[in-house]
């Protein structure tokens, strides 16, 4: 019941404040939507090289984990290399270190660090929703990569999508790659009207591979409280219960 009167007073709010507030103006409270399904990717490699007589050795390790709740994963190897990643709700942060491992003639090391957010949901009304996309990057920040995208899977469209690959100064996001210090960080603010008669994709992805050096990468977004839809057995389960004290209700006036 409290959570009926908090999700009912919070659809008011926000149809009050779409049709009043000035869309110039950035919402205090996240905009609510009700998730159909989330699933959070990581993937953590490390690699070792050995160059003899003519011919590369490789050892790799590696390990990928696809979830449907927010989750980390690290892996390092022998040779001192170490490789994070962390997925969570509206987050995804990545993690490469191989400065411990070995670079002389003969001997190498590599680490690799990816994670994915992916969400499908549906608006809880129709509003102007104010998103904030914040990257932030240190050290080798400049050798990463990432992207970060809502499509309107109702009309077929891509809302807006943002992204950039290593070293490339064309990418989308505003990164200032003329910059090489650190740490280096970028925001981006969006606006965006969203419809509750239909359904959305946002992915979110962050990726680092490091052979000599150290980089760490985040990119996070703020403005939508992602909401649970309650299963088929819980509806079920709620509508009997509603039933039942219907029921009690009458035979409590008849008597």
């Amino acid at each position: 019941m409290r959570n009926s009167i908090h999700r009912f007073a919070t659809t008011i709010t926000c149809i009050v404040l779409s049709l009043f507030v000035s869309p110039a103006f950035s919402l205090a409270l996240p905009f609510p939507v009700d998730v159909l399904e989330s699933t959070y990717t990581t993937y953590v490699a490390t690699q070792d090289y050995e160059f003899s007589d003519g011919s590369v050795t490789t050892h790799l390790l590696s390990r990928g984990i696809i979830s449907p709740r927010p989750h980390g994963d690290a892996l390092g190897s022998a040779p001192g290399a170490v490789a994070v990643a962390q997925a969570d709700s509206f987050k995804v942060s990545v993690y490469t270190d191989t400065m411990g491992g070995p670079h002389e003639d003969g001997e190498a090391v590599a680490a690799s660090a990816a994670a994915t957010f992916e969400m499908s949901f549906v608006p809880v009304v129709d509003a102007l929703a104010s998103m904030r996309l914040d990257f932030a990057g240190s050290n080798q920040w400049y050798n990463s990569s990432g992207s970060v995208g809502l499509f309107d899977a109702t009309l077929g469209q891509q809302v807006w999508t943002y992204g950039w690959e290593c070293c490339n100064a064309h990418g989308t996001v505003p990164w200032d790659f003329s910059v090489s210090s650190s740490p280096m960080a970028t925001t981006l603010i969006l606006p965006t009207f969203l419809s509750s008669t239909h359904t959305y994709d946002f992915s979110m992805s962050a990726r680092t591979h490091s052979h000599y050096g150290i980089e760490r990468l985040s990119v996070s977004l703020s403005g939508l409280e992602a909401r649970a839809v309650p299963e088929s057995s819980s509806l079920f389960l709620l509508a009997v219960g509603l039933t039942g004290l219907e029921w009690w209700r009458r035979k409590r006036s008849a008597s």
